[in-house]
C-alpha cells in the first residue's frame, strides 16, 4: 500500500504506558491526616463540653443567688403585710421590718 497519496499524516494517541499506583497506596498519607483531624475535633469536643457545663453550673448558681435574694425580702414582706392585716403588727415589727429588708439588699 502506498500511502503517498492524499493521505495526512495526523497525531492520534492509540496508546500509551504508563507506571500505576494502587489508589490505597496513593491515599496512604491522608489515612494519617485524617486519623489526625478527627482526633482534634474529639478533643476539641470534650473541651467545649466540659466549657459548656462550667458555664450551665455557674448560670444556675448564679439565677439561685438572684433568686432568694429577691424572694427573702418579699416573703418577710408578705408575713409583715399579714401581721398588719390581723392587727398583729408593732412598732418592733416594723423596724425589724426596714432592718432586714436593708440587710437583705447589702448582701447581694
Amino acid at each position: 500500500s502506498n500511502f503517498a497519496s492524499g493521505v495526512k499524516q495526523e497525531i492520534n494517541l492509540i496508546y500509551s504506558i504508563a507506571l500505576a499506583e494502587p489508589e490505597e497506596s496513593m491515599l496512604e498519607p491522608f489515612h494519617i491526616v485524617k486519623a489526625s483531624a478527627e482526633y482534634d475535633i474529639a478533643i476539641s469536643i470534650a473541651v467545649i463540653s466540659v466549657f459548656l457545663a462550667l458555664a450551665l453550673l455557674v448560670l444556675v448558681f448564679v439565677a439561685y443567688r438572684v433568686a432568694s435574694s429577691l424572694i427573702v425580702p418579699v416573703l418577710h414582706l408578705l408575713q409583715v403585710l399579714q401581721d398588719m392585716n390581723e392587727n398583729r403588727l408593732e412598732d418592733d415589727h416594723l423596724k425589724e421590718m426596714v432592718y432586714y429588708i436593708g440587710k437583705s439588699n447589702v448582701d447581694v
